[in-house]
């Protein structure tokens, strides 16, 4: 009896211990994705303890839905998603951090997740296919079943999407295997030490190369037997391509032409000159996708010019979206499920469609206000919701800002999850313990990315206030990328811009020499690179050896080109200044102005949607002219209200030699521009157009329009 007695007595301390602490107590939660600060601040309310987090850690976007869950337990998956742990400060409190301990295990364990991905491509099948020698006897193989099937195609009738697929699909499945400049890059990834590719941080490259210089890494792999190999392998494409049984007849290129613009085919009639490179440059990409990487080789000579170019991963087969709906469903029949949208949701979706409007403007919906109403709340927290539910599952997630490019149909209608959640491969899901954690894969590469709701807010309020958007707005892009991405669309008809984030660092730099661009006569400012101040050179330098799209082009090119490279210089600045920018080098800072006319509002009365002068002559001189193209502009422009304005375009290169220049913003590719109306903001119609822009065009000049 007296054991008994004890027994009882000491499950009874045993359960008073455990209702007397608090980290035990058990917790429901089900709101949508909100701030850190503002979840911690709801459990420490309905568990009397103070639960919080230091900056900037609060501001992270994370949204749970869990039930009668120990509070221990939830803190353990927030510590998790976020890559943080709690620490006691005392009774009762406890402050929920990244510490240096975290940190240095959560960027051991990204890096060889980053290693295994790379080790998984090196064992995939696609990979290893371009290990294997390239025989004369493929190469006819291939090109007689594409030439055939180009024939066969020719007598269809078909719609674009259905021309386009089969063309692609052509191309990924026949022509891509016969790249030996393919062959040779896999190959020298095939022995590349993989730990230099896991430093690389997030869309950043690094160039590797069998020269040397401080922004050059050591390509540690022997390269002369693999170049042979490749020599091998392209004289025998080449003399498959050029020969009278094999080659392409002109019908054959031009089924070809339209959708294979950027292929090079060997000339029967002038057979290329195939030289042994001397330079041999591999550049790495750190991407936002699956693959993790996108690898380019230049195989260039010694006066610099590229013989052969090649990138990895190469374009797979499409078979639409409908097969590629399946086939998501295939592998998780969850995302046939629907969507549970609640009534806020369809607010929001609907609130989007005043800005689609081209009606009469309406004030800019206040539910769409990042600063007020947080964008992740939306679609991105319903969805994840309705894919939890539908698992049966508690839910506790960090929402990067990635999933503000889920996208749902305005009505609000149900949709299968499949087609909200359409990007997900950067995503890691996982189940423990009824509960599903979601956070960014590799997260940490994304810390201190989240974009500034405020800023946001206050960049959208002055484009609605002022009707238009001007080239310091497109500027300040590089400070909320995947926010203006959502939001810019709508807001400016027509306008994109692709100001990337790696400028960030220099837009008071950028700002000042476009304005000094704008007061010369000549719309051009230049500064030699030594007056630059001790830090501007690093944070210079740091964008043109590490931004992907900084290229050297031809002195008079607009552009940096990404195909058809053969006998162009080697566009890596990293080739060319391997040993940083020269001090006497000229920062060249443009600014391009276009007279044209703003053809559409927006339903919040933002103008955008530029026709330059050009375009129009081109529209209304050649009334008789029934190309559909022309006949759809001038029904559009006819019927439209129109706003007279300038369109501002800034360019920026660094000028080191006298036959090449060092493009970073450009007319074509990575570029900012912006609008200033020169008739005030009172719209026209057509037949107001001041008559010098509907004369004929310049033929010349017209060739260069859209």
């Amino acid at each position: 009896m007296r054991r008994v007695i004890a027994c009882l007595g000491l499950l009874a301390i045993v359960l008073g211990w455990g209702v007397d602490d608090p980290l035990q107590q058990r917790v429901s939660y089900d709101k949508p994705a909100q701030t850190l600060k503002a979840l911690l601040r709801d459990l420490s309310a309905q568990t009397n303890l103070n639960l919080y987090a230091a900056p900037p850690l609060d501001a992270e976007i994370v949204l749970v839905a869990v039930q009668e869950m120990p509070l221990k337990e939830l803190m353990a998956h927030l510590a998790y998603v976020v890559d943080g742990e709690w620490i006691a400060e005392g009774e009762g409190q406890h402050r929920l951090a990244r510490t240096p301990k975290v940190i240095a295990k959560r960027r051991q364990e990204d890096r060889e997740q980053t290693l295994a991905a790379l080790r998984e491509m090196l064992a995939s099948e696609e990979f290893r296919r371009y290990l294997e020698p390239l025989t004369r006897e493929e190469v006819v193989e291939r090109v007689e079943r594409i030439r055939k099937q180009l024939r066969e195609i020719a007598t269809e009738e078909r719609e674009y999407e259905s021309l386009w697929i089969f063309h692609h699909n052509l191309r990924a499945k026949e022509w891509e295997p016969l790249d030996s400049q393919r062959r040779l890059l896999c190959r020298i990834l095939q022995q590349m030490d993989l730990n230099a590719l896991a430093e690389i941080p997030l869309w950043e490259r690094r160039v590797f190369s069998n020269m040397s210089g401080r922004y050059l890494l050591p390509l540690r792999v022997n390269l002369a037997p693999l170049l042979q190999r490749w020599q091998t392998e392209r004289e025998a494409f080449d003399s498959v391509l050029t020969s009278l049984r094999h080659q392409f007849t002109e019908s054959d290129k031009q089924a070809m032409d339209y959708f294979w613009w950027d292929v090079e085919i060997p000339d029967a009639q002038s057979p290329p000159e195939r030289r042994m490179p001397t330079k041999v440059y591999l550049e790495a990409q750190r991407v936002d996708s699956e693959a993790g990487f996108l690898f380019t080789l230049y195989l260039v000579d010694e006066a610099g010019r590229v013989l052969a170019s090649t990138q990895y991963p190469l374009r797979v087969v499409w078979e639409g979206e409908e097969r590629w709906l399946e086939q998501q469903i295939r592998e998780d029949p969850t995302l046939a499920k629907l969507v549970e949208w609640r009534e806020e949701t369809r607010q929001w979706l609907q609130a989007w469609t005043v800005l689609d409007s081209r009606g009469e403007v309406k004030p800019f919906p206040e539910l769409l206000d990042p600063a007020k109403h947080e964008p992740l709340r939306f679609v991105a927290t319903d969805a994840l919701r309705s894919y939890a539910r539908h698992r049966s599952l508690s839910l506790v997630a960090l929402l990067d800002d990635r999933l503000l490019l889920w996208r749902a149909d305005p009505s609000g209608k149900p949709q299968p999850l499949a087609r909200v959640m359409t990007s997900r491969n950067w995503l890691h899901m996982s189940v423990v313990e009824g509960v599903l954690r979601v956070k960014p894969r590799a997260s940490s590469l994304y810390w201190g990315r989240r974009e500034s709701r405020e800023a946001m807010s206050r960049w959208i309020q002055r484009i609605v206030e002022r009707g238009y958007i001007t080239l310091e707005d497109a500027f300040d892009v590089a400070n909320h990328r995947l926010l203006a991405e959502r939001y810019m669309l709508a807001l400016v008809p027509g306008h994109i811009s692709f100001m990337p984030d790696a400028f960030r660092p220099v837009l008071p730099l950028l700002k000042r020499w476009a304005r000094e661009a704008e007061a010369h006569p000549e719309g051009e400012f230049q500064l030699p690179l030594g007056e630059l101040a001790p830090t501007q050179l690093p944070q210079l330098e740091r964008i043109v050896y590490n931004h992907p799209h900084a290229g050297v082009v031809p002195k008079g090119q607009a552009f940096v080109r990404a195909s058809r490279l053969t006998g162009l210089p080697v566009p890596l600045p990293h080739a060319h200044l391997p040993d940083g920018l020269p001090r006497d080098a000229l920062l060249h800072c443009t600014i391009e102005k276009t007279p044209g006319v703003l053809t559409e509002r927006s339903g919040v009365g933002v103008w955008g949607r530029f026709s330059r002068t050009r375009w129009l002559q081109r529209v209304f001189q050649n009334e008789g002219e029934s190309e559909p193209i022309l006949v759809e502009e001038r029904e559009r422009i006819q019927n439209s209200l129109l706003l007279p304005a300038q369109r501002e375009q800034i360019g920026l290169s660094v000028r080191f030699s006298p036959t090449h220049e060092l493009m970073l913003l450009s007319r074509v590719g990575f570029e900012a521009w912006g609008y200033r109306p020169t008739q005030g903001l009172k719209p026209i119609r057509w037949e107001q157009l001041p008559p010098e822009w509907l004369k004929p065009p310049d033929p010349q000049k017209a060739s260069e329009d859209p």
